[in-house]
């Protein structure tokens, strides 16, 4: 499957159904892949691992902070082996994942997007009120880049803070082991 200018390891046509894809009916039409992490709390520290890549893990105060750190994670050491030449791993299902016992007592499963830039630009043609469009220009200014840098900029900053989907699978009731975060709703 080609994605954004690399291969996922293992994987084939974009157009056949993936194995996360039949585990969340949500991401069927989605062409970004989502790798499974693995959340746990121990003494109030957040922390996201990822099976399918040994050694990327991130942790933080919050669960919300610990999956956006995360997120951000997967993408640098993605980008990292892309660029050193090494494949990108394929993703495990969901499904597998639950079944290979890896996640222990009080862990639970989240989905984490890969954003990965291709290095290759498209225009596109957008519409913004006026006024939010000054609002653009004038802070991508005062940050010393153009209009398009800084909306993709935002819109990573937006997908990184809101793409994960929390799945609240593992070996005990997701209730008890989330409340531990510090925010009301620790991961939605």
């Amino acid at each position: 499957m080609p994605y954004h200018g690399g291969t996922i390891e293992g994987s084939d046509d974009a157009t056949a159904p993936h194995d996360h894809q039949r585990d969340v009916p949500d991401l069927e039409k989605s062409r970004m892949p989502y790798y499974v992490g693995i959340i746990s709390n121990s003494n109030d520290f957040w922390r996201v691992r990822f099976p399918d890549v040994p050694g990327c893990v991130r942790g933080a105060p919050t669960a919300e902070e610990a999956v956006i750190a995360a997120t951000r994670a997967l993408s640098d050491v993605m980008e990292f082996r892309r660029s050193g030449g090494v494949a990108i791993p394929l993703k495990s299902s969901l499904s597998a994942v639950l079944a290979s016992g890896e996640v222990g007592e009080g862990e639970h499963t989240v989905l984490i997007p890969l954003l990965l830039d291709s290095g290759h630009t498209l225009r596109a043609n957008v519409t913004f009120d006026s006024g939010l469009l000054e609002a653009i220009d004038a802070e991508a200014s005062r940050r010393g880049v153009t209009r398009s840098a800084f909306l993709a900029s935002a819109a990573r900053d937006k997908i990184i803070e809101g793409g994960s989907v929390p799945l609240g699978l593992g070996c005990s009731p997701p209730q008890a082991s989330l409340k531990r975060s510090s925010r009301s709703d620790p991961v939605r």
